[in-house]
């Protein structure tokens, strides 16, 4: 049996991830289930995830025949259990407590003793990790050997994967993710006032949909603490995609954009930046071209993620 645990209050493109790995593992006809960390009462996973149908276990069987998956916001688990087998899927670094700036120094010391196990368990813990950026915090933090260390990522809804048409009439828009580097971007939409700004916030897919295969670019100066979802989104969509080079951005792996398209998060870049977005404007069907692989790749994700999966089953001995 393999358990995968999962937060019940967040509705996010991680814990849709954990679904979706659940379904994965489901099709090869092994017994998995999602365990939910936390009260479920009104919880927005009910009604966002609903549609993939995962089997729902409440208790976890402490065997050494079982496996356990949890998130790196679940790492007490580690505690909790001695037989089952452990792993741990590095979903997003900076949601990682330990690197959390406010705790408190009990926090502090639970985190230092579980710092201490996922060390121990360096032989008997596989570490599934989401980006290159996590891959590299996992080995040179944590300290763990490479041999322990699995990718698997993730991928995003083929809904967006609608061939975007040249000829459709693109506006001068530039969207952006508010809940991410705003105090940057603002500073960008100041200087960009003759273009017009997007926040993509209380939208369904469908009007992100549509957004994106309006505008000519999207911005996101966030701390990209895993390959986020909504960039690829954008990419695919046929938004010119310009990041910072926090976190994941900073990984040629994880976000395979232009290297003109990054920028670090300085007030003397942001007339290079505002120049840039210039250009897409004005020269969109050329600027398009220089995302092309990136798009190749987020075609590809899904397969890849289907072959990891298998590569991760036959590691743990259940294929």
């Amino acid at each position: 049996m393999i358990y995968i645990v999962c937060p019940s209050k967040y509705a996010t493109g991680g814990t849709e991830l954990l679904h979706q790995l659940c379904v994965e593992i489901c099709s090869h006809n092994i017994d998995v289930a999602i365990v939910y960390d936390g009260d479920m009462t009104d919880s927005p996973i009910i009604n966002k995830f609903s549609c993939y149908k995962v089997r729902v276990e409440k208790t976890i069987v402490d065997d050494k025949n079982n496996i356990l998956i949890i998130p790196e916001t679940a790492m007490r688990f580690l505690l909790k259990y001695r037989k089952i087998q452990k792993v741990i899927w590095w979903l997003s670094v900076d949601n990682y407590a330990p690197n959390k700036k406010e705790k408190t120094y009990a926090e502090i010391c639970i985190y230092k003793i579980i710092d201490c196990i996922v060390r121990l368990y360096d032989r008997k813990c596989i570490h599934l990790v989401q980006s290159e950026y996590a891959k590299k915090y996992v080995e040179f933090v944590h300290g763990i050997d490479n041999s322990s260390i699995l990718y698997l990522s993730d991928y995003i809804s083929k809904e967006y994967f609608r061939d975007m048409d040249r000829d459709s009439i693109r506006e001068n828009i530039v969207l952006y993710n508010p809940k991410k580097g705003l105090d940057f971007t603002n500073k960008l939409i100041s200087k960009g006032a003759k273009w017009k700004w997007i926040p993509l916030i209380n939208l369904s897919k469908e009007e992100m949909k549509l957004l994106m295969n309006k505008a000519k670019v999207y911005v996101d100066f966030g701390n990209h603490p895993g390959k986020d979802r909504i960039p690829r989104e954008a990419a695919i969509s046929g938004c010119c995609v310009i990041t910072g080079i926090k976190g994941s951005a900073k990984y040629y792996e994880d976000v395979p954009i232009p290297s003109c398209a990054k920028f670090d998060q300085d007030k003397e870049n942001i007339d290079v930046i505002i120049n840039y977005i210039l250009r897409c404007m004005d020269n969109y069907d050329n600027e398009i071209e220089k995302y092309d692989e990136y798009r190749t790749i987020i075609k590809s994700e899904q397969l890849k993620f289907k072959k990891d999966v298998i590569t991760f089953l036959n590691r743990v001995g259940k294929l």
